[in-house]
């Protein structure tokens, strides 16, 4: 009866030292600063946390099902990380301005379709020699809620050093989907651009959906801003539409790079491609580049306005796009 007892009496510590350990992390997870912890080292502290749980869990009479159990009732998923990169307040401002300039300016749907010529942007897509067994692949994932990573100081992966990419600069328009797909190879600099801007794009504006407006729209990306390049689209007759740095959710060329980034897995696995060439994934990229449908590029494109009207409930904070 005795050790009868004292086990039971083990158990209700334990069960007190989980619900503290819980109340902990949560803690931590939602007020840092009032722990003495900034806001980079939350996620790490949040992620220590959980190992020694799980690892509590494992030596004790609470199992690993139970505690995934808890987790999801208060709201967390084992959700695949964000790869969204970290914002200061100075650019949590600037993205509140400029989303009411935009409505102060009266910008409204129309100006996001008919207004912008294209929308423009350089992307590199991962090459893999067997791009089956990497769509198979897990991604990297960590316990938190669903809208967790939206908010100021998420960090994330998001850099591709080390890897083989077959990199594209890309121009979309509403109702004419994808008007231009080149590769190119190497860095570019502003001189590259300059030419780059001299024999396409008065190409490009012609497809666009404005050919006499000339206004493009394209992010704060230094090579694209150069000197060189700017008097090369002034050349064209072109003006740029810019938007605030770090802010790829107001422009929606980047949803179609995550849409055709995961048509391209879905390939790989439904046709079985064990090896690829180089030659062979580029064309493959430009192919599902230009297939893709305009109608799906045109609902991309109609959120705009929507994305202007979140971003300033939301105080400049990143939006779910």
């Amino acid at each position: 009866m005795l050790l009868l007892a004292v086990k039971h009496i083990e158990k209700c510590l334990l069960c007190i030292a989980y619900v503290y350990l819980i109340i902990f992390v949560l803690s931590i997870k939602h007020f840092p600063l009032f722990f003495g912890f900034n806001t980079k080292d939350k996620s790490k502290i949040y992620r220590l946390s959980v190992c020694l749980v799980k690892i509590c869990a494992l030596h004790s009479f609470i199992s690993n099902r139970t505690y995934r159990r808890y987790l999801n009732r208060l709201g967390y998923g084992f959700r695949q990380s964000r790869r969204k990169g970290m914002m200061s307040r100075v650019d949590l401002r600037k993205r509140l301005k400029f989303a009411r300039k935009v409505r102060r300016l009266g910008l409204r749907q129309n100006f996001w379709t008919q207004g912008i010529s294209f929308y423009l942007d350089a992307v590199g897509f991962v090459y893999k020699t067997n791009p089956a067994d990497e769509a198979r692949a897990p991604g990297a994932r960590e316990w938190r809620r669903r809208n967790e990573g939206l908010s100021y100081g998420c960090t994330a992966k998001g850099r591709k050093e080390g890897t083989k990419q077959q990199k594209f600069m890309v121009a979309i328009a509403y109702g004419k989907g994808v008007i231009l797909s080149k590769s190119y190879r190497g860095r570019l600099t502003g001189a590259s651009m300059s030419t780059f801007v001299d024999r396409y794009f008065p190409a490009t504006f012609a497809l666009s959906a404005n050919p006499r407006g000339k206004r493009l729209l394209q992010d704060g990306c230094p090579v694209l801003n150069s000197k060189k390049a700017g008097r090369a689209i002034r050349r064209a007759g072109g003006t740029v539409f810019r938007i605030p740095a770090r802010s790829p959710d107001c422009n929606p060329i980047e949803n179609l790079f995550h849409c055709v980034s995961r048509k391209l897995k879905e390939q790989a696995r439904h046709q079985q491609i064990t090896h690829e060439s180089e030659a062979e994934f580029r064309r493959r990229v430009k192919r599902t580049l230009r297939t893709y449908p305009v109608q799906l590029i045109d609902r991309i494109i109609d959120s705009m306005d929507k994305r202007m009207g979140l971003i300033i409930s939301s105080k400049g904070q990143r939006i779910r796009y």
